[in-house]
């Protein structure tokens, strides 16, 4: 199965988190390191990227998918939603 990207891949890879695939989905594992981070999250706050968690199935005969890139497709819907 090939690796997917949540939405903030491409922020991640920026600030230079390092990457792994765990199920099937490219994920920072960490930044600078874990104690670091551990360290920081004392400090202040931390924030966990589950933007892979949400599904959504869009099915039907009427739907095409154009890709914008590696972290992004937008679905055209023509018929109305019943």
């Amino acid at each position: 199965m090939p690796s997917r990207r949540t939405a903030l891949h491409r922020r991640h890879a920026e600030l230079g988190a390092k990457l792994a695939d765990l199920d099937g989905w490219i994920l920072p594992r960490f930044y600078r390191g874990a104690e670091d981070e551990f360290k920081n999250v004392l400090r202040s706050v931390g924030i966990c990227d589950i933007s892979h968690y949400g599904k959504v199935d869009v099915k039907g005969t009427e739907i095409t998918c154009s890709s914008r890139g590696d972290d992004e497709c937008r679905f055209r819907i023509r018929a109305p939603l019943t």
